[in-house]
């Protein structure tokens, strides 16, 4: 019975680790939220998978009421307005981040044709301080906007570029990756396991227009593994599947 509780415990552990590593933080440094109200979620294409990350880096102290206090803990409560579907996962367990910590919020779906449109979205918050105060706070400013897939095309000449779903996914051994840039580029290509490590990384020089290259899965296990396409401007991640090794 004892060795049936212990198994049953660590299955829910490594549940909600898988839930909550769903995410790999920005590289911030400055206390904020990114991507900020001007840069906003990026546009979301239907029948492609999305994977939007927003990266918070909590502050140590905040000025309240005239006193300097320590920041305690800063955590989501809730986002609502989500199209149907679509779902949020944090990489803490809580959803809250102590004082000093980088944390993120990885927001996944994939649209259909009926639910092209912009989605406003409303996220809660709550940020403890000095041991005693509980603030309630809410941004309004974040929203989804999603469009037909042949959207695109024309969405490149807006962007600095865009990043595909690699195909096939899943997959054995290699897999096609491809992104359009607005112009010629140097990007950094990085592949993460499911809890934030790197597993991969390499300089790409892009031309103008599209651009694809395969990636071998190597010495990958089977399993779950996201990548990051990022420039000095911008960055995407999306989902891949290693399967059948």
């Amino acid at each position: 019975m004892k060795r049936k509780l212990l198994l049953t415990a660590a299955i829910i552990i490594s549940s909600v680790v898988m839930l909550n590593a769903q995410c790999t933080p920005g590289n911030y440094t400055m206390p904020g939220i990114y991507p900020d109200s001007a840069q906003n979620l990026p546009t979301c294409y239907v029948n492609y998978p999305y994977d939007a990350v927003i990266t918070a880096v909590i502050p140590t102290d905040t000025v309240y009421l005239g006193y300097q206090i320590a920041i305690d803990s800063i955590g989501v409560d809730s986002i609502l307005g989500f199209p149907t579907g679509f779902s949020y996962a944090t990489n803490s367990p809580t959803n809250y981040w102590h004082g000093g910590v980088t944390g993120c919020a990885a927001i996944t779906g994939t649209a259909t044709h009926a639910q092209i449109g912009t989605y406003n979205l409303r996220v809660s918050l709550t940020a403890h301080a000095g041991g005693l105060l509980a603030v309630p706070e809410k941004m309004l400013f974040y929203k989804i906007v999603i469009k037909d897939s042949v959207a695109g095309i024309a969405d490149y000449n807006n962007n600095n570029f865009v990043l595909f779903q690699n195909s096939p996914n899943p997959f054995a051994t290699t897999t096609n990756i491809q992104f359009s840039s607005k112009q010629p580029d140097a990007f950094q290509f990085t592949v993460y396991d499911v809890i934030g490590n790197i597993v991969y990384n390499k300089a790409i020089n892009a031309t103008a227009g599209l651009n694809n290259f395969d990636f071998s899965s190597g010495s990958l296990s089977s399993g779950m593994y996201f990548y990051k396409l990022s420039n000095t401007k911008d960055s995407y991640t999306r989902r891949m599947i290693v399967a059948n090794k």
